[in-house]
Protein backbone atom coordinates (compact mmCIF):
# COMPACT_ATOMS: atom_id res chain seq x y z
CA UNK A 1 0.00 0.00 0.00
CA UNK A 2 1.30 3.36 -0.79
CA UNK A 3 1.98 5.48 2.17
CA UNK A 4 0.69 9.40 1.93
CA UNK A 5 3.49 11.23 0.42
CA UNK A 6 3.50 8.89 -2.68
CA UNK A 7 -0.87 8.73 -2.82
CA UNK A 8 -0.36 13.11 -2.79
CA UNK A 9 2.17 12.37 -5.42
CA UNK A 10 -0.11 10.27 -7.58
CA UNK A 11 -3.49 12.20 -6.99
CA UNK A 12 -1.21 15.51 -7.65
CA UNK A 13 -2.10 17.29 -4.23
CA UNK A 14 0.53 19.23 -3.09
CA UNK A 15 0.93 21.22 0.85
CA UNK A 16 2.49 24.50 0.70
CA UNK A 17 6.05 22.79 2.40
CA UNK A 18 6.38 20.73 -1.35
CA UNK A 19 5.80 24.51 -2.99
CA UNK A 20 8.59 25.94 -0.85
CA UNK A 21 10.68 23.44 -1.31
CA UNK A 22 10.34 23.30 -5.05
CA UNK A 23 11.05 26.73 -5.57
CA UNK A 24 13.92 26.94 -3.44
CA UNK A 25 15.10 23.74 -5.35
CA UNK A 26 14.43 25.45 -8.80
CA UNK A 27 15.67 29.23 -7.52
CA UNK A 28 18.61 28.41 -6.15
CA UNK A 29 17.52 29.61 -2.31
CA UNK A 30 19.13 28.73 1.00
CA UNK A 31 17.57 26.87 3.90
CA UNK A 32 18.70 28.10 7.09
CA UNK A 33 17.94 28.05 10.88
CA UNK A 34 15.93 25.22 12.16
CA UNK A 35 14.83 23.29 8.97
CA UNK A 36 19.17 23.09 8.41
CA UNK A 37 19.79 21.82 11.25
CA UNK A 38 17.12 19.54 12.03
CA UNK A 39 18.52 18.21 7.76
CA UNK A 40 21.75 17.56 8.84
CA UNK A 41 21.48 15.54 11.78
CA UNK A 42 21.89 12.16 11.70
CA UNK A 43 19.85 11.16 14.43
CA UNK A 44 16.06 12.17 14.74
CA UNK A 45 16.19 12.43 18.65
CA UNK A 46 18.67 15.20 18.48
CA UNK A 47 16.11 17.42 15.84
CA UNK A 48 14.88 20.48 17.13
CA UNK A 49 10.76 21.45 16.65
CA UNK A 50 9.97 23.65 13.99
CA UNK A 51 7.29 24.68 11.96
CA UNK A 52 8.30 27.40 9.70
CA UNK A 53 11.23 27.56 7.02
CA UNK A 54 14.02 30.00 6.89
CA UNK A 55 14.95 30.68 3.62
CA UNK A 56 18.24 32.97 2.03
CA UNK A 57 17.34 34.30 -1.70
CA UNK A 58 21.03 35.35 -2.38
CA UNK A 59 21.44 38.89 -4.07
CA UNK A 60 17.84 38.79 -4.87
CA UNK A 61 14.68 40.71 -3.58
CA UNK A 62 13.63 38.69 -0.80
CA UNK A 63 10.17 40.06 -1.24
CA UNK A 64 10.01 38.94 -5.32
CA UNK A 65 11.00 35.67 -4.04
CA UNK A 66 7.96 35.80 -1.11
CA UNK A 67 5.59 37.50 -3.69
CA UNK A 68 6.08 34.42 -6.20
CA UNK A 69 5.54 31.49 -3.29
CA UNK A 70 2.69 33.29 -2.02
CA UNK A 71 1.43 32.95 -5.99
CA UNK A 72 1.77 29.33 -5.94
CA UNK A 73 0.06 28.52 -2.65
CA UNK A 74 -2.49 30.76 -3.47
CA UNK A 75 -3.19 29.02 -6.21
CA UNK A 76 -3.26 25.88 -4.16
CA UNK A 77 -5.86 26.75 -1.44
CA UNK A 78 -7.22 30.09 -3.30
CA UNK A 79 -10.00 31.58 -0.02
CA UNK A 80 -7.09 34.46 0.60
CA UNK A 81 -5.52 32.24 3.41
CA UNK A 82 -2.28 33.97 2.57
CA UNK A 83 -0.34 36.84 3.00
CA UNK A 84 3.01 38.73 2.95
CA UNK A 85 4.28 40.89 5.98
CA UNK A 86 7.65 42.81 6.96
CA UNK A 87 9.33 40.95 9.64
CA UNK A 88 11.51 42.60 12.60
CA UNK A 89 14.52 42.21 10.88
CA UNK A 90 14.81 44.68 8.14
CA UNK A 91 14.76 43.30 4.45
CA UNK A 92 13.18 39.81 5.72
CA UNK A 93 9.53 39.14 4.51
CA UNK A 94 7.13 36.61 6.55
CA UNK A 95 4.81 34.62 4.36
CA UNK A 96 1.84 34.36 6.62
CA UNK A 97 -1.68 32.24 7.02
CA UNK A 98 -4.58 33.78 8.87
CA UNK A 99 -5.21 31.44 10.79
CA UNK A 100 -8.84 29.77 12.39
CA UNK A 101 -10.04 33.47 12.74
CA UNK A 102 -9.90 33.91 9.15
CA UNK A 103 -9.01 37.54 9.86
CA UNK A 104 -5.20 39.05 8.64
CA UNK A 105 -2.82 40.36 11.92
CA UNK A 106 -4.53 38.48 14.88
CA UNK A 107 -2.77 36.73 17.20
CA UNK A 108 -4.31 33.08 15.75
CA UNK A 109 -1.90 33.81 12.13
CA UNK A 110 1.23 31.72 11.96
CA UNK A 111 4.05 31.87 9.75
CA UNK A 112 4.97 29.61 7.03
CA UNK A 113 8.56 31.38 5.41
CA UNK A 114 11.08 33.61 6.16
CA UNK A 115 12.62 35.15 3.06
CA UNK A 116 15.91 37.64 3.53
CA UNK A 117 18.70 38.49 1.58
CA UNK A 118 22.37 37.45 2.13
CA UNK A 119 24.37 33.91 1.30
CA UNK A 120 25.99 31.58 3.83
CA UNK A 121 28.12 28.45 2.83
CA UNK A 122 25.81 25.97 2.45
CA UNK A 123 25.62 22.07 1.91
CA UNK A 124 23.72 20.35 -0.89
CA UNK A 125 21.28 17.48 0.00
CA UNK A 126 19.01 16.19 -2.95
CA UNK A 127 18.82 19.28 -4.58
CA UNK A 128 18.56 21.46 -1.94
CA UNK A 129 20.96 23.72 -0.57
CA UNK A 130 21.13 24.19 3.09
CA UNK A 131 23.27 25.96 5.68
CA UNK A 132 26.18 24.26 6.70
CA UNK A 133 26.72 22.58 10.37
CA UNK A 134 29.90 24.56 10.70
CA UNK A 135 28.63 27.99 10.24
CA UNK A 136 24.96 27.66 12.03
CA UNK A 137 27.33 26.25 14.87
CA UNK A 138 29.85 29.38 14.82
CA UNK A 139 26.94 31.42 14.29
CA UNK A 140 25.30 30.43 17.28
CA UNK A 141 28.38 30.80 19.26
CA UNK A 142 28.72 35.03 17.63
CA UNK A 143 25.00 35.07 19.37
CA UNK A 144 25.85 33.83 22.95
CA UNK A 145 28.46 36.77 23.04
CA UNK A 146 25.90 38.95 22.74
CA UNK A 147 24.09 40.40 25.54
CA UNK A 148 20.97 42.10 23.33
CA UNK A 149 20.14 38.43 22.55
CA UNK A 150 19.95 37.21 25.82
CA UNK A 151 16.05 35.86 24.69
CA UNK A 152 17.75 32.99 22.08
CA UNK A 153 20.41 31.96 25.00
CA UNK A 154 18.82 28.45 26.06
CA UNK A 155 17.85 27.75 22.41
CA UNK A 156 21.32 28.24 20.79
CA UNK A 157 22.89 26.83 23.84
CA UNK A 158 21.07 23.11 23.59
CA UNK A 159 21.62 23.83 19.15
CA UNK A 160 25.15 23.96 19.86
CA UNK A 161 24.73 20.77 22.33
CA UNK A 162 23.16 19.08 19.46
CA UNK A 163 25.27 19.98 16.93
CA UNK A 164 28.26 18.31 19.10
CA UNK A 165 26.17 15.06 20.32
CA UNK A 166 25.69 14.22 16.48
CA UNK A 167 29.28 14.74 15.66
CA UNK A 168 30.20 12.70 18.69
CA UNK A 169 27.71 10.24 17.76
CA UNK A 170 29.22 9.64 14.53
CA UNK A 171 32.74 9.36 15.28
CA UNK A 172 31.91 6.55 17.76
CA UNK A 173 29.51 4.69 15.17
CA UNK A 174 27.28 3.54 17.88
CA UNK A 175 24.21 4.13 15.73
Amino acid sequence: MANLRELRRLLGVRSPSDIIKADARKHGLIFFGGRALNKQMSFGFLERVTHDFDLLTGNSKPRRHARRVLKKVEKLRPKKQWYLKKALHEGTVKLMNIGADRRRGTQDDYGLADFSGGTRPYVNIKGLKYETLSHIKQDKRRILKDKESRYRHEKDRGDIRRIEASRRLKRTKRW
